[in-house]
């Protein structure tokens, strides 16, 4: 994915949940020159520029420019600075203030080869961060996955606050999914080892987010994937509250059979190699 930007209104907080957001800024001033800007004035201590055009036409010349219009002569400090000013420009410039920096820990230190358990078709952080996002939980709220595999969604989600069930068909994968919640410093879960159609919970909850089976590489109780789906996605919807979502990951979506308590908000598809474009489709449960 290229670089992109947008603008935003309110607390920046929720953002820093987002495995793709690279960075988070305060905009100071905005305006077509930046001879204009001259008078902004800073926060006291130290700083450096750093200039990033999304149509290339300007780079790290106008970064003293950009300095010394805004006084900055004496408190240029690259070992050690107070905060950094970003001088974005597309059409206009926008001249803000760094408010948090992300270093890149989700795509870095929690690959699934990296954990204590892993297995080649296991979802990136990226992905599975992305997925609780999309299930509009907020901290605190509880999140099944009733197909939890190595667990890389219950990791992600108790990262964000979120608390977790997690139960998988193989017991290698639970026992696999309860070492990597553990070396991540996760101590709060649940993990169950069960069919979907006998998981017992006792307890409702916010979102189901999950990876769903589908044949090849994880192992199914019911060789018809359809009848799977259907059977799965009646039993989930046991599980939610009313007007919980569920956020699911599949291959072919014509292969659904939705229960009436359950709709369709969204449907995102990326395209993995050739021959698989894999499918995250977003449902709310609609019925008391």
């Amino acid at each position: 994915m290229e670089d992109a930007y947008f603008t935003a209104t309110g607390s920046f907080d929720v953002l820093k949940n987002s495995s793709s957001v690279r960075r988070i800024s305060s905009v100071l001033w905005c305006g077509k020159h930046i001879e204009d800007l001259a008078s902004v004035v800073l926060p006291p201590g130290k700083f450096y520029v750093r200039v990033r055009d999304f149509g290339g036409c300007h780079g790290t010349s106008e970064e003293r420019v950009i300095g010394d219009l805004l006084r900055g002569r004496g408190r240029i400090d690259f070992r050690s600075p107070d905060f950094i000013v970003r001088a974005y420009h597309t059409d206009i410039w926008y001249i803000c203030i760094e408010k948090w920096n992300n270093p890149q820990q989700t795509s870095v230190e929690r690959r699934a080869p990296l954990r204590p358990f892993f297995s080649p078709i296991s979802l990136s952080p990226r992905t599975a961060r992305l997925m609780v996002n999309l299930s509009a939980t907020r901290e605190g709220d509880l999140i099944l996955d009733p197909f939890c595999g190595t667990g890389g969604i219950l990791i992600e989600a108790a990262l964000m606050g979120r608390r977790i069930i997690g139960n998988d068909f193989s017991l290698a994968m639970t026992s696999g999914t309860k070492l990597n919640l553990k070396y991540y410093g996760v101590r709060n879960f649940e993990v169950f080892t069960s069919d979907i159609l006998s998981l017992e919970t006792g307890k409702k909850v916010d979102a189901v987010v999950s990876d769903f089976p589908y044949g090849k590489n994880s192992p199914v109780s019911d060789r018809d994937l359809k009848m799977f789906y259907a059977r799965s996605l009646s039993r989930i919807s046991d599980f939610l509250k009313d007007r919980g979502r569920l956020v699911m990951m599949i291959n072919d979506p014509s292969l659904l059979a939705l229960p009436e308590c359950l709709r369709i908000l969204n449907e995102l598809s990326f395209r993995v190699h050739r021959s698989l474009t894999r499918h995250i489709i977003i449902m709310e449960k609609g019925c008391v």
